[in-house]
């Protein structure tokens, strides 16, 4: 019989959709906010961890920083295999070009299940969201400000 999955990744327009499938902290499995975490664990990833190939693709173009904790990690659990992890709630929306991986982060195909990159109407409708009022904003800002926004993540004077 085939494990639950605790946690799912999956890939629209660009962005990933990290969705805990599980709402409570299960001992040795997961973590979850509920118990006070600054995000969702998924431990053992092989058995608990689905991502669909489109997910782990994008995830592979997530600039790795310098610091153990990032928005997203996959990391070793020393004693209990690996584990995947991010910041935020139950369902996170990332922009890779914003966010900012573990020192740690590696992805792994191999130690985790792939499930089909099958996004729900309701999440495709909020990424699209999203990435509309943050087109409008970025507009906003270089109106108002005269400079192109791109250049502002430069540092170029020009």
């Amino acid at each position: 019989m085939a494990q639950k999955l605790h946690a799912r990744v999956l890939e629209y327009r660009g962005h990933l959709l990290c969705e805990s499938l599980t709402f409570n902290t299960i001992r040795d499995e997961c973590v979850r906010p509920d118990s006070g975490a600054k995000g969702c664990v998924t431990f053992q990833t092989e058995k608990f961890l689905g991502a669909s190939q489109e997910a782990l693709d994008l995830m592979r173009t997530i600039p790795v920083g310098a610091e153990e904790v990032g928005n997203i990690a996959w990391f070793n659990n020393p004693g209990e295999g690996t584990a995947f992890a991010w910041l935020g709630g139950l369902c996170v929306v990332m922009d890779p070009a914003t966010v900012e991986a573990a020192a740690t982060f590696k992805v792994r195909d191999d130690l985790c299940v792939i499930v089909p990159n099958e996004v729900t109407a309701e999440a495709k409708n909020f990424v699209d969201q999203l990435i509309e009022v943050t087109a409008q904003k970025k507009a906003e800002l270089e109106a108002a400000s005269g400079t192109p926004t791109a250049l502002w993540a430069s540092g170029s004077d020009e």
